[in-house]
């Protein structure tokens, strides 16, 4: 059943045992940059609400790696 085996909870003994998967997505949006794999907390209904705030994370972390990229560019 797991394919990875015991998580961190952080301060929580229960251990995610669902994951998200976000692509971060380039701006041609064609290829993204990679996935980002997200691990659901077992605490938490995963519902509409968690749902965009994962994916903001995914928007965030492809924006950080566009403004990288293109300052990588600039030098």
């Amino acid at each position: 059943r797991s394919l990875v085996g015991h998580l961190p909870g952080g301060p929580w003994p229960e251990s995610p045992n669902l994951a998200y998967l976000f692509p971060i997505l380039s701006p041609d949006q064609e290829n993204p940059y990679g996935i980002l794999i997200i691990g659901i907390s077992p605490r938490l209904e995963y519902d509409e609400n968690y749902h965009r705030f994962l994916g903001a994370i995914s928007g965030q972390l492809a924006s950080a790696i566009t403004t990288a990229k293109a300052y990588e560019t600039e030098r």
